[in-house]
């Protein structure tokens, strides 16, 4: 995928391969000398699991908003990693959310998002619109499936691997769907246990 400014949402029910393919994302970028951020609250992300010393952050959800306003006013450029991000859906909604601004500004705030969730249908429309890329992998429950249906198509959904580690990756810009697999984890995170 092309490292430019993009916004990946990545779906699926838990141990299906999300996080592994967060890793390789924040892995790339690191290698290519872009800064990386992963706002986590299972801190997925120990130090050392990382090159260059990078780790998970949780600010906490209810300092979540003053975290990210921070993080733009010191236009700061890199990659954003969220995980889980269903967890701060309540901050999209309120005018003037930092949330807000990132998500229809990241490219000119020259920051790049990779936000992963297993419940697509709780990710406010703003988010699911300035998406440029899905990363589905098997999904689970079906107020799940229900929603990427209505978001994406039936086909799309029918496109959607059932193997764990496999995923479907759709992007918007070049009206693409390709199926890959994620690579073995160069080190364990908390997801791994």
């Amino acid at each position: 995928m092309d490292p430019g400014y993009t916004f990946v949402l990545i779906l699926g029910k838990a141990r299906s391969g999300k996080t592994t393919l967060e890793e390789q994302y924040l892995r790339a970028a690191i290698e290519s000398g872009r800064a990386v951020k992963i706002v986590d609250n299972k801190a997925q992300f120990p130090p050392g699991s990382l090159p260059g010393g990078y780790c998970s952050e949780f600010p906490g959800v209810d300092n979540i908003e003053d975290w990210l306003a921070d993080l733009l006013r010191s236009q700061w450029e890199g990659d954003l990693c969220f995980d889980d991000m269903d967890l701060y859906s309540d901050s999209f909604v309120r005018k003037g959310s930092p949330f807000r601004v990132l998500f229809t500004e990241y490219r000119h705030h020259r920051i790049s998002i990779r936000a992963s969730t297993r419940r697509f249908q709780e990710i406010p429309t703003l988010a699911r619109t300035n998406t440029t890329h899905y990363a589905l992998f098997r999904t689970e429950g079906h107020n799940m499936r229900e929603a990427i249906k209505r978001e994406l198509g039936q086909e799309t959904l029918d496109k959607v691997p059932t193997k764990p580690f496999r995923y479907l990756l759709l992007d918007r810009d070049a009206d693409t769907a390709v199926v890959y697999a994620t690579r073995a984890r160069a080190t364990k995170t908390r997801a791994d246990f």
